[in-house]
């Protein structure tokens, strides 16, 4: 598996297809979709990652921690080539709305490696935003980057990181043709999209775990769809996803999450 490909089955949404991002002016409102939290963290859940032909492409497991007030999302995925993208998003606990995230992309076929930074707020011109730091090894285990750059994004303020997907649409009211509407932040594209999260209805889905009763549930943004399908017990969680480039099929929970470091932020040097 391929940089590319590995960082678009943990990057949610339409990090790499086309499409035009909102500009810096006339930002688009973001919605507050959160209804309700649904799990008791921690909490953590193992997939197995294929393609269109049923091929393993990787594993991949997605964890929750509550950590003074807020919760840890993260997501990590690999493969048995030594390929891997992991992520770390702290949000608030009661809205999700996203303070800090890191995110490591290593490349073992090209030896590179990508460390993704960003911290949410008030950016040096007095707009709300993320300040965003991007910094490339290669050879991967170098200490010291051979590219940098930083950026500030222009976001709503009700916005949400890309990387808590996976855990926000679990928290909207699930019921037959209940559409919602929000900002989606993609920091390592640098773009922001608009996203609608129509719950369709319930079905069977069918998991190594076993068959379980779903809500299926259809996301747009910006003319591109993928397909989710979250359990009908309380706790919703994710049994199958399609992001148009992997499927993640449920295996059963994990004994305990992985071990993470909290995200540092970045300097307002980044602005």
């Amino acid at each position: 598996m391929t940089l590319r490909r590995l960082a678009l089955a943990a990057s949610i949404l339409l990090t790499i297809a086309g499409g035009a991002a909102c500009g810096d002016d006339g930002l688009d409102p973001a919605n507050e979709i959160v209804v309700d939290i649904p799990w008791t963290a921690p909490e953590s859940y193992e997939y197995v990652l294929i393609d269109d032909d049923g091929e393993e492409q990787g594993s991949g497991s997605l964890s929750v921690v509550e950590q003074d007030g807020r919760f840890a999302i993260v997501q990590d995925v690999g493969d048995t080539e030594g390929n891997s993208d992991r992520s770390v998003l702290m949000v608030d606990a009661e809205t999700l709305e996203p303070y800090v995230s890191s995110r490591e992309i290593v490349d073992a076929e090209d030896d590179r490696r990508v460390l993704l930074d960003t911290e949410y707020g008030e950016l040096s011109d007095g707009a709300y935003g993320v300040r965003i730091r991007e910094r490339n090894f290669d050879p991967a285990t170098e200490s010291d980057p051979d590219s940098e750059r930083c950026n500030p994004l222009k976001l709503p303020e009700n916005a949400y990181d890309n990387d808590s997907s996976l855990f926000l649409w679990r928290t909207i009211t699930f019921e037959e043709d209940h559409d919602v509407v929000y900002t989606a932040s993609i920091p390592n594209r640098r773009l922001r999209r608009n996203v609608t999260l129509s719950v369709i209805r319930q079905e069977r889905v069918e998991t190594p775990a076993g068959s379980f009763d779903a809500w299926y549930m259809a996301i747009l943004a910006e003319g591109q769809s993928h397909e989710a399908w979250f359990a009908t017990t309380d706790d919703h969680k994710l049994l199958k996803y399609d992001n148009d480039n992997v499927i993640f099929l449920y295996t059963g929970d994990a004994d305990s999450p992985p071990d993470f470091e909290t995200p540092e932020g970045v300097s307002e040097e980044c602005d």
